[in-house]
């Protein structure tokens, strides 16, 4: 979008970058609830085992780990996905003084 000529930021070009980090939280997620699933399917094999109960408690540790992980990722997306909004919303309506060229104006 352009005005008084000078670049405006495009509001759906801006929300984009916002959109993305919001699709990397959705993954996170996804990859969240499969950790679970095979947390689960591990327990119950290992249960079943004599030496299981040794496996187990690695196993756990790793799906803490790896839970704990995602966690942080998820939260650090999510504070971007935040500020990027804000600055979308802020810059929405700024003119941002970057004058245009005129017409037949030599560019570099």
């Amino acid at each position: 979008m352009y005005g008084n000529g000078s670049f405006r930021l495009d509001d759906a070009a801006a929300r984009a970058g916002a959109d993305e980090f919001a699709s990397l939280i959705g993954e996170i997620d996804s990859i969240r609830e499969e950790v679970a699933v095979v947390d689960a399917e591990l327990k119950a094999c290992c249960s079943s085992h004599v030496g299981g109960a040794i496996f187990m408690v690695g196993a756990a540790h790793l799906s803490r780990a790896t839970a704990s992980v995602l966690d942080q990722l998820r939260m650090s997306l999510a504070d971007h996905v935040d500020d990027i909004g804000r600055a979308c919303t802020d810059l929405q309506s700024a003119d941002l003084g970057v004058p245009l060229p005129g017409s037949g104006t030599e560019r570099c």
